[in-house]
């Protein structure tokens, strides 16, 4: 049996670091093995807690003014708004940039973390149908991503997210409509995820909710949206974001913290580019680690890690040490951030490089 499907994840997923310079269509080129053109953006500048997270993406459009909004927030519960000069487009390897302090301000740095879909084609738009919503989606089942945009009906409904296998991870936020959290769907975080939920702009654990997904697995076709005004009041807009795990490249997964110093090593089966974990047995922050910004220039560690759903810089210094590995990461710290003893926590990891690719070949150990 193959060991992945994808040997170079940089056709899918890369990061990039830089320092803006307040250069109108400044032109950012990615530097991994393969030339990506990106859809999904995830975006902070670093060396400051004043900025968010700020999330752009292809299907609901990037130009200023042009599409049906520009940027959204996992730390607020804010709508989308049309804040100019961010990234403007995307290019053949790469995209660029506006003027806008929290993508481009003057030396002031930034990550990027950014995903391929459908080089920005949408698919046809699907009609309502019943209790169904109506929705336009990018789709690509290589790497087990959907972008899908939808109208809310206000009646537990079903969308065909494209992937071909189960989704283990679902972001929604309604984008048109202010005060709703972004819900999360993570198909490790209990024994029955689908009668659960987590906030991604929150540091709450898990919530038992039967309106979030109407307690109702993701199937190989569709996923379920219940009442809940978060994912489908009537005639409101949505953004979800779905994910499916590919063996070597991305994986969606629990562990179980030990306290201790010497903490667990979680399997991936590939080296990671970017991991989001969360403790979802009691409240703490998301973290958030990259290749980019992660490894000090001695060691294979990291002290420092982003919190997601918060405007900080990188931060929790006294709370976790993490390592990146060839087949995974392992929590060198005991901090309830990321390794209390006996706590659950959950992750989504993105492959730098597989463990070992489809011809048998190891990949360099680090």
């Amino acid at each position: 049996m193959a060991y992945t499907t994808i040997d170079d994840p940089t056709k899918y997923f890369q990061v990039i670091k830089y320092v803006g310079n307040q250069t109108d269509d400044r032109a950012m080129t990615f530097d991994g093995n393969s030339d990506m053109q990106p859809d999904w953006f995830l975006t902070k500048r670093y060396d400051s807690g004043s900025d968010h997270w700020d999330i752009q993406d292809t299907c609901r459009g990037l130009v200023d003014g042009s599409g049906d909004g520009v940027s959204l927030y996992p730390a607020t519960t804010n709508v989308e708004n049309s804040d100019t000069g961010k990234v403007k487009t995307a290019t053949s390897d790469g995209f660029t940039l506006g003027v806008n302090n929290q993508n481009n301000g003057n030396s002031k740095n930034y990550v990027c973390m950014a995903w391929n879909c459908n080089a920005g084609t949408n698919e046809s738009a699907v009609t309502e149908s019943g209790n169904n919503p109506g929705n336009t989606r990018q789709t690509n089942a290589t790497a087990g991503f959907s972008m899908i945009r939808y109208v809310g009906t206000g009646a537990a409904g079903t969308i065909a997210h494209g992937l071909g296998v189960k989704p283990e991870l679902i972001i929604v936020k309604n984008r048109g409509s202010g005060g709703w959290s972004w819900y999360l769907y993570h198909g490790a975080n209990t024994s029955a995820p689908e009668t659960d939920q987590l906030y991604w702009n929150n540091d709450d654990g898990t919530l038992d909710d039967s309106a979030r997904w109407n307690d109702t697995a993701p199937t190989t076709s569709v996923f379920t949206v219940g009442t809940n005004g978060g994912v489908n009041a009537n005639d409101n807009n949505y953004m979800s974001y779905v994910f499916a795990g590919i063996k070597g490249y991305s994986k969606f997964g629990s562990y179980v913290g030990n306290g201790n110093a010497n903490g667990p090593k979680i399997y991936t089966g590939f080296k990671p580019a970017l991991v989001m974990f969360k403790r979802t047995s009691g409240s703490a922050d998301w973290g958030l680690m990259n290749w980019r910004t992660a490894p000090r220039n001695d060691e294979n560690t990291n002290d420092m890690a982003n919190q997601l759903e918060t405007s900080s810089n990188d931060g929790h210094s006294n709370q976790v040490d993490f390592w990146f590995l060839s087949d995974g990461f392992k929590l060198d710290g005991s901090g309830n951030f990321s390794n209390a003893a006996g706590e659950t926590y959950v992750y989504m990891a993105w492959a730098q490089a597989p463990f070992v690719t489809s011809t048998g070949t190891p990949t360099t150990a680090l």
